[in-house]
């Protein structure tokens, strides 16, 4: 709504940048006829979905409504541990001009934690689905969301407009050349927390230290491999996530 748009331009404002009109804030959109082959594709073939956009953009959408109880089931924690790296290296900042961008907010499962470890933050969420955002917007954990493509750089915000990103359960769908589109978007000295499957290390850890090699940020932490979806008959011990966590330098994006 109006209200919260002037109060998001307000905090870019404040902090000394530019703020983008907002013609990609929220919208419903024409979503996809849900039919039941591609409703059951998340329960038979998760491990190995499409990384499609079209394709994932279909299957979400359709998996939407369940989505979350299906996580639930399949003990899903890793946005709880992703909110809590974050916490633990951002108890200094001050927290009602925190702006972070939760890149991959699906159906808001990612939003819960991040706003119930930063509750006065400017948080601002983007995903593939129009539908998995439908019902993030219900739960109102996001100050803003947006339908973006993470496979197509450059996106639509002003350099350095981030103090913080949190891209969770969404690299396995996306280019890894996003990361370094992810440096542009975080201030100087803010943190970048991603999760990637260990089953998908290999492509995107070959990124992960071209951008350390260029001085573009540097690692804070990383965990070790933590269980993922244990429930799920496709992941259980076979497939882990580790959790790594990077500081933006100071080092300007050529």
């Amino acid at each position: 709504n109006v209200d919260t748009m002037l109060a998001v331009r307000s905090t870019f404002r404040k902090r000394g940048h530019s703020f983008v009109p907002p013609c990609y804030w929220y919208s419903s959109t024409t979503l996809c006829n849900v039919n039941s082959s591609s409703k059951d594709a998340p329960h038979k073939g998760l491990a190995d979905m499409t990384t499609n956009a079209d394709e994932c953009r279909t299957v979400y959408d359709n998996w939407a409504t369940d989505y979350g109880k299906d996580e639930e089931k399949w003990g899903y924690q890793t946005p709880l541990q992703v909110a809590s790296i974050l916490a633990k290296h951002l108890l200094d900042s001050q927290e009602s001009s925190l702006r972070i961008l939760d890149a991959g907010a699906g159906d808001g499962l990612s939003g819960k934690a991040l706003r119930e470890s930063f509750p006065n933050c400017v948080l601002m969420g983007v995903d593939l689905s129009p539908k998995m955002l439908q019902i993030a917007q219900e739960k109102n954990w996001y100050n803003h969301l947006q339908t973006l493509d993470l496979n197509e750089p450059p996106f639509p915000f002003p350099d350095r407009s981030f103090d913080a990103l949190a891209c969770v359960g969404t690299m396995t769908y996306v280019d890894p050349a996003a990361l370094r589109e992810f440096c542009r978007l975080v201030e100087p000295g803010g943190l970048i927390c991603f999760t990637s499957r260990t089953d998908k290390l290999d492509r995107v850890q070959p990124v992960q230290q071209h951008l350390v090699d260029q001085e573009l940020w540097k690692l804070v932490e990383k965990t070790d491999p933590l269980p993922y979806l244990p429930n799920h008959p496709d992941f259980q011990n076979d497939i882990q996530v580790l959790i790594f966590l990077y500081q933006r330098t100071n080092k300007p994006i050529a």
